[in-house]
């Protein structure tokens, strides 16, 4: 694991959550969070899809827009590993 994703695991799981607070796991909060990164992700697409296209054409990505957005990725898949860790920790127990 790599030192940004350690940091990222490391804020989440910072506070211990006493048991009778509920996982933070919401698809509300999900969605605010990811939404904004998606959205950005998309407007900087070199070329954007078209729309009801009958086969979606393979897209290369330049260097730049893969290194824009590593960061963001690794965060929100270890914020997403934590998630489905507590869900299933609360499923579990």
């Amino acid at each position: 694991m790599e030192a940004h994703d350690r940091q990222a695991l490391a804020q989440l799981t910072a506070r211990p959550r006493p048991p009778s607070e509920p996982v933070p796991v919401r698809g509300d909060v999900w969605a605010r969070e990811a939404h904004p990164i998606g959205v950005d992700a998309y407007n900087r697409l070199p070329r954007r899809p078209q729309c009801n296209a009958r086969r979606l054409a393979v897209q290369p990505l330049d260097a730049n827009y893969v290194n824009r957005f590593t960061d963001a990725v690794r965060t929100q898949l270890a914020k997403a590993s934590v998630r489905l860790a507590d869900v299933l920790n609360e499923a579990l127990s």
